[in-house]
């Protein structure tokens, strides 16, 4: 977040084109670091999740528009995703990235070229299921399979392991298919490979059926006419951190303080009452975590929005779970300005809310 918020700012700042080569080169790098850390999250089952339920059936074209640049011209793509599959419950961008890494390995089964097929179907499991490693319930199977070598059992044996890889050093991280199998474990499912030399590799991802549509997509509450301005407090121990959240809200409109921990922020608080909204790390030294700031601040002040940031998912799951506004680490300033919009248009709602309950009451 250091690396990749201030290469943004210096790459607004220089007009040199030299520089800003440099800058991309920088950029990149911390993006893929920030992807290769994601995927240790994703298999270790401690990336934060965002399911939402996603109707396959509306993405054919886009699955096939996103997986075709990760092949080659020699390699035909091919999805079908019959009318009848139910919605599933999965975050998109972590389900998007599975099916890239899934594709790049066929990718590279396939030197010659051949075919790579995405198909889904709608199972029901039962625990005695071993394919569902103990799931039970409606599932939609979502199978990715490709023409190519295949895999000696050796290696199709340690395939989810992290780190494990059979291509040269440099080209490969082995982490590909270990995210695939932790996002299908986070997300309430499972995930399966069978292969066999010379034919091809299949792979089947078991996603929980949703159980609803949303009421709303996402950006219909981060879109919210809200103005960018106005004072927030930043609670933040790493001061790296700290210091380049502090540019990013400046340079989107804001002007901002910053807290090192949750008691010192209580302090400011109580001695600045023109601070409109706090934007707090949840895991922080001094004994108060972010959450716990959360808490106190909605006994003592009542009304000011609280946006909380982490990269883990169980601290995700209880933020969510409490009703706080959740930004996801490392963030980038349209996230941080849409998380902002919308802890500020939950507040006017509930707001809302109680000035129309009062008056029925006064009404009545």
């Amino acid at each position: 977040m250091v690396i990749g918020g201030n290469a943004a700012m210096l790459n607004d700042a220089v007009p040199d084109d030299a520089v800003r080569r440099r800058l991309a080169a920088i950029t990149q790098a911390a993006e893929r670091g920030e992807r290769l850390t994601r995927q240790l999250l994703a298999f270790s089952r401690r990336q934060m999740l965002r399911p939402e339920p996603v109707d396959l059936r509306h993405r054919v074209q886009d699955l096939s528009d996103l997986l075709s640049p990760s092949l080659r011209p020699d390699i035909e793509v091919t999805v079908k995703i019959p009318e009848q599959t139910w919605p599933v419950s999965v975050d998109l961008a972590e389900f998007e990235l599975a099916l890239l890494n899934i594709a790049v390995n066929a990718r590279d089964a396939m030197p010659r070229g051949g075919v790579f097929r995405v198909q889904a179907r709608n199972v029901t499991l039962d625990a005695s299921d071993p394919a569902g490693e103990g799931l039970a319930g409606n599932f939609v199977a979502v199978t990715l399979s490709d023409t190519g070598e295949g895999m000696a059992p050796e290696v199709l044996a340690q395939a989810f392991e992290p780190y494990f890889t059979t291509k040269e050093i440099g080209l490969g991280s082995g982490l590909g298919l270990s995210q695939v199998y932790g996002f299908a474990r986070q997300s309430g499912g499972a995930a399966s490979i069978v292969s066999t030399m010379g034919k091809g590799t299949s792979i089947t991802l078991f996603l929980p059926r949703a159980v609803e549509e949303r009421a709303a997509a996402a950006s219909d509450v981060t879109a919210a006419p809200l103005a960018l301005s106005g004072r927030i407090l930043v609670v933040e121990d790493e001061a790296a951190v700290a210091r380049v959240t502090i540019e990013v809200l400046g340079d989107i409109g804001y002007q901002a303080v910053e807290a090192k921990d949750g008691h010192a922020a209580l302090a400011l608080i109580e001695q600045d009452p023109t601070i409109e909204l706090v934007l707090s790390d949840v895991v922080m030294p001094g004994g108060m975590s972010g959450l716990e700031l959360g808490r106190t601040l909605r006994k003592q002040r009542p009304g000011l929005p609280v946006v909380l940031a982490t990269g883990y998912t169980h601290w995700g799951s209880r933020v969510m779970d409490e009703d706080f506004t959740l930004i996801a680490k490392p963030y980038h300033r349209e996230a941080l300005a849409a998380a902002i919009r919308a802890a500020l248009e939950r507040e006017n709602t509930r707001r809302r809310i109680v000035a129309t309950t009062a008056a029925k009451t006064i009404g009545a």
